[in-house]
């Protein structure tokens, strides 16, 4: 019984976090209240308002978002983990897909965005304003569009 209180508290609280953290009005507060529901962020990122992150309470370890240091994530920005067609007669055919999304160290993601389950945007890679990713971004490029394809590649400053 215990067990089953702690369970509905906490899931409480995660909801609290998701419904208030993305509005919150400084950067450091969304970021805590990110790290506050199991998901890496890194030193130095910056969370513009209004992030979404859909995500199932369910979670087993929250670890399914990775923010590396200093990213900068614009505002109305939205990083699917986990998306499914709920009670559909399609559930059977597509199923629950939930995979992690890593946004290494250095990323910027530019406003409105979209980030699919199971991408991986590299090292310095800018993600355009309005961008849907499905496919994972290599290092030191630029996406852009619907869907995200590589514009350019981002020269090595030194």
């Amino acid at each position: 019984m215990l067990d089953q209180l702690r369970a509905v508290c906490w899931a409480v609280w995660i909801r609290v976090l998701r419904s208030v953290g993305p509005v919150l009005p400084a950067n450091r507060l969304r970021c805590w209240a990110l790290a506050a529901q199991g998901y890496a962020v890194g030193k130095g990122v910056y969370i513009g308002e209004r992030l979404l992150v859909s995500d199932e309470l369910e979670a087993d370890d929250g670890r399914r978002l990775s923010i590396g240091d200093r990213a900068s994530i614009a505002q109305n920005v939205t990083i699917v983990v986990s998306s499914h067609p709920n009670n559909s007669r399609l559930a059977p055919v597509f199923g629950h897909k939930w995979e992690p999304v890593v946004l290494e160290d250095d990323v910027w993601v530019g406003a409105g965005a979209i980030i699919l389950p199971g991408i991986t945007v590299g090292r310095e890679a800018v993600i355009g304003a309005g961008a849907v990713v499905t496919r994972s971004i290599p290092a030191r490029s630029v996406a852009v569009g619907n869907p995200a394809r590589i514009s350019r590649s981002i020269p090595d400053p030194s």
